[in-house]
């Protein structure tokens, strides 16, 4: 049985949004970078070349700690980015997220707070009847929403009642490990906790999709 998606708009309160658009910024500066110069891209090498060339409007986003890394996780996104823009690009969190017993969910970004959807009832019911590996906060063009990657449990009771409306793929999507994100990128925003594990690069994804990204607006 296959993993399924089931994605949740979130209207997030004022100091939610500035803080999800904080966290996404760096992810839409480099996108920005890429569509406004359109480079032609067709390998890894292409794409390192691209980034080193436009270091200096990069560089204040990027941990200079890991900085050979970084250069290499975005080179594999811009290939993927040049054969098909994304739609959205999201952050997965494979642990130290929560569910709350409303339907709210909790991530490990200090002082964002518990995220609410309009489809609480929805959430708990993929909480009770799927088995969870992943839930990520991505980026789209109409707004922030969480996505859950979860695989259905196998059910004894045929009249249990499925969750509604589910995706069951993560098309038009660009994604990257929560750990990934945190050694990729300085933010003032987001600072680490003591029990969030360490980087591990090989948790990274990115798919080749069509659509555009949208911007954050002025910064």
């Amino acid at each position: 049985m296959q993993n399924e998606v089931h994605i949740f708009k979130i209207a997030p309160n004022k100091k939610q949004q500035d803080k999800l658009s904080n966290i996404f910024m760096p992810f839409v500066c480099i996108f920005d970078l890429f569509a406004k110069n359109r480079p032609t891209i067709k390998t890894e090498m292409d794409a390192k070349l691209f980034l080193l060339k436009n270091k200096t409007e990069i560089y204040h986003a990027i941990n200079t700690n890991y900085f050979e890394q970084t250069i290499s996780i975005l080179a594999k996104m811009l290939v993927d980015w040049s054969k098909a823009t994304p739609s959205s690009i999201s952050i997965l969190f494979n642990k130290q997220w929560s569910i709350s017993k409303d339907g709210a969910v909790f991530f490990p970004i200090p002082h964002l707070g518990l995220v609410h959807t309009a489809s609480p009832a929805k959430i708990l019911s993929i909480k009770e009847h799927y088995a969870i590996s992943g839930v990520g906060i991505s980026f789209w063009l109409d707004g922030f929403k969480i996505y859950i990657d979860a695989k259905e449990k196998t059910r004894t009771n045929t009249s249990t009642q499925k969750p509604l409306q589910t995706n069951k793929n993560k098309n038009n999507n660009s994604e990257i490990s929560f750990d990934t994100y945190v050694a990729m990128f300085r933010s003032l925003e987001l600072k680490l906790s003591q029990n969030i594990s360490k980087p591990d690069f090989s948790k990274i994804e990115g798919r080749p999709v069509s659509g555009g990204l949208p911007s954050l607006g002025k910064r």
